[in-house]
């Protein structure tokens, strides 16, 4: 008997989403990483004329409305 994985649910990348306290600065997900923590999105964003890149977890990072979502489960 063969187990199924879990799947779970990631944003998808090139996903616009919301960062900060405020969630006012805008960034785009470039790269997911699987974790034994959880997932972590590298967003890149522009801040005064310059680019910035940062690994978050899900919990830093609200996605915009009618964003896409993937299942991850072949790769846990």
């Amino acid at each position: 008997m063969s187990v199924q994985p879990e799947q779970q649910p990631a944003l998808a990348l090139n996903t616009t989403v919301r960062i900060g306290l405020e969630r006012t600065i805008r960034g785009q997900i470039t790269a997911i990483c699987i974790r034994a923590t959880g997932i972590t999105y590298e967003v890149v964003w522009w801040s005064e004329s310059q680019r910035r890149c940062e690994w978050l977890s899900a919990a830093e990072v609200a996605a915009e409305e009618g964003h896409e979502t993937m299942e991850l489960g072949h790769y846990l």
